[in-house]
């Protein structure tokens, strides 16, 4: 109090000086207490937000609703555009058997009965001598294995290429042509082989190099189709390609072209192919008397027409999927 009393003023600024350094020491601890609440409050936040995003929400019913309605429709129509592309080609195929011998048996059969039916089409009712034109010996591309039959390893491919083929020939007879030339196959190979083939392939067409040669010179019977032309598509879609060729008239293979089409078996033209020949007949030689070379001779238009029967490739389990379980969880 003295000092109070001898120093007034001075001592009223320590005491006022005292007062303020207690006041700030108290706004210092409560913004840290309220920096500290924010601190833990944002933390607190960020972990719900992490629940939250970690949390499998259920769908409303509404919602759970317009999924299946959805699925629904893409479903059906999946299954529309593969029985669009399947067709009835398991009907074509069915019966295959599992010997060689029973192939060769099926290839003899079709050979005699193709032949019968081509040699009994007439092509001008009022002159009923004229007939399709047939060698003798004609095999319809399978002389390769009309005696023996594949190996077993090949026999899929060989009764898909019969039974193909064997439509097809029935098709071309009932359109007339005047004369049967020739039908070739792809080379048959077996199921390992040919998804290697295919592998091979598509390899070489994405990275643009070139494809590798698929050796048919062994066998006149076959042929190679284009690979930028098939419709091959890698485990999805499978192809057999078939190549016949003809002689005839634009209405021949309007007629064949238009069966092939409303065919109820996936079948695709991929490729049509003319020819203007002359027949052997009227060929000039030495042998032609002088009024026969002043004759014009008269064309013939050769067809060849490449078709593809199209199987959609099964999964692992041998079945072609075409639908899920819409609750399953991938």
């Amino acid at each position: 109090m003295a000092s109070f009393k001898s120093h007034p003023v001075f001592a009223s600024l320590l005491l006022i000086l005292g007062l303020v350094a207690a006041g700030e020491g108290y706004l210092i601890y409560n913004r840290y207490a309220a920096f500290r609440d924010a601190v833990a409050s944002l933390d607190n936040t960020h972990a719900a937000l992490d629940d939250i995003a970690k949390a499998d929400p259920v769908p409303s019913e509404a919602n759970q609703k317009l999924v299946a309605d959805d699925f629904k429709a893409a479903t059906t129509a999946l299954e529309a555009m593969r029985r669009q592309l399947t067709g009835k080609g398991d009907e074509l195929i069915a019966g295959m058997p599992d010997d060689p011998t029973k192939v060769s048996f099926a290839i003899d059969l079709m050979i005699e009965n193709m032949a019968k039916r081509f040699k009994s089409v007439v092509l001008d009712p009022e002159h009923p001598e004229l007939r399709v034109k047939l060698k003798d010996d004609e095999r319809f591309g399978f002389t390769a294995y009309y005696k023996t039959g594949p190996a077993k390893p090949l026999i899929p491919d060989v009764f898909r290429q019969l039974k193909v083929s064997e439509y097809l020939l029935g098709l071309l007879a009932d359109a007339k042509p005047e004369e049967f030339v020739a039908l070739k196959r792809e080379r048959a190979r077996s199921k390992t082989d040919r998804a290697e083939r295919q592998t091979a392939v598509e390899e070489a067409l994405k990275n643009g190099e070139t494809v590798p040669d698929d050796d048919i010179s062994d066998d006149e019977d076959l042929f190679a189709i284009d690979p930028y032309g098939t419709s091959r598509v890698g485990g999805f879609v499978d192809a057999y390609a078939i190549k016949i060729s003809f002689n005839g008239v634009t209405s021949t293979l309007q007629n064949f072209l238009n069966s092939i089409a409303e065919s109820e078996y996936p079948l695709v033209t991929k490729a049509v192919e003319t020819e203007i020949v002359i027949p052997d007949d009227q060929a000039d030689n030495d042998d032609t008397k002088a009024a026969d070379k002043a004759k014009v001779p008269k064309p013939i238009t050769k067809f060849t027409v490449t078709v593809e029967y199209l199987e959609l490739v099964p999964d692992k389990t041998g079945t072609v999927t075409t639908s899920v379980d819409p609750k399953s969880n991938p």
